[in-house]
């Protein structure tokens, strides 16, 4: 694709380019004979061609701009890969981690385990003690 927009892009600055200058001379060769033919003003006949540079000036603002988003293309598949690369290094790392923290679990981990589970029979004691008191049960939101 980026291939593609970079051809079409130069062909088009190119042929503009080219029939701009190509133009050019063909008015100066017209203003040649025509003042030696009328011998007016030369001011009134360039006035005439200027209008039909507008295909020229149209190549070559749109050869730029598919060059532009050639270019644009270009660097967004080099950031892709960038990320890619991001990617992997950060679930290389991740991947690392959490390995080490199976094999290895840590005093806090310990701690927090043993605290829910104390929580947890405190919490079992405490229900079935309620239900013993009364036999509605009411819900502890």
């Amino acid at each position: 694709m980026k291939k593609v927009l970079l051809i079409i892009g130069s062909l088009m600055i190119l042929s503009g380019v080219s029939g701009a200058l190509n133009h050019v001379s063909l008015i100066f060769k017209s203003l040649e004979e025509e003042l030696g033919e009328y011998g007016s003003p030369a001011s009134l006949m360039i006035w005439q061609y200027i209008p039909s540079f507008s295909v020229y000036v149209t190549l070559l603002a749109a050869g730029s701009l598919l060059l532009g988003l050639a270019a644009l293309l270009k660097q967004q598949e080099k950031r892709n890969v960038l990320m890619e690369q991001l990617i992997d290094a950060v679930k290389v790392k991740d991947g690392e981690a959490e390995h080490a923290a199976a094999v290895n679990p840590s005093d806090i981990e310990k701690q927090t385990l043993t605290l829910f589970q104390s929580r947890n029979e405190r919490d079992l004691e405490e229900t079935s003690e309620d239900q013993e008191k009364d036999e509605r049960y009411y819900w502890k939101g």
